[in-house]
């Protein structure tokens, strides 16, 4: 093994590890998905729901499916034989990764601030 095949596996090992961590964030969060549905339902009393959040309580499936898939396609990356190329489908990965990490928290949080703007305006 020389040595440009093993800082190869080492930054392909930390990218993997940046996944996981956006994924395990992204399932986190995903986790959350029905008790903040019920805790949205009651608290804003039937106004509609921002469209992320909808969308996210419609497909919550979908995006369950691809925090697991993420994860899977990163660990084949370690099956390609160009260290590079596996690099670069890993960093497309974890940036994957972390924008749905990111489009889950927000749209269990905008009714929250959604609520909080009603209630500030209302208030005198």
């Amino acid at each position: 093994m020389n040595g440009s095949s093993a800082s190869g596996r080492w930054i392909q090992g930390l990218l993997l590890a940046g996944v996981f961590a956006a994924t395990f964030f992204c399932l986190r969060s995903l986790a959350e998905v029905v008790p903040a549905q019920l805790r949205i339902h009651d608290e804003l009393g039937g106004k509609p729901l921002p469209p992320v959040t909808q969308w996210l309580f419609e497909y919550r499936t979908i995006f369950v499916f691809v925090s697991v898939f993420i994860p899977l396609a990163a660990l084949a990356t370690f099956a390609w034989p160009d260290r590079t190329e596996a690099c670069c489908v890993l960093v497309l990965l974890a940036l994957l990764a972390i924008f749905e990490a990111f489009v889950v928290y927000a749209a269990l949080r905008l009714p929250f601030v959604q609520l909080t703007k009603q209630m500030g305006s209302g208030g005198g």
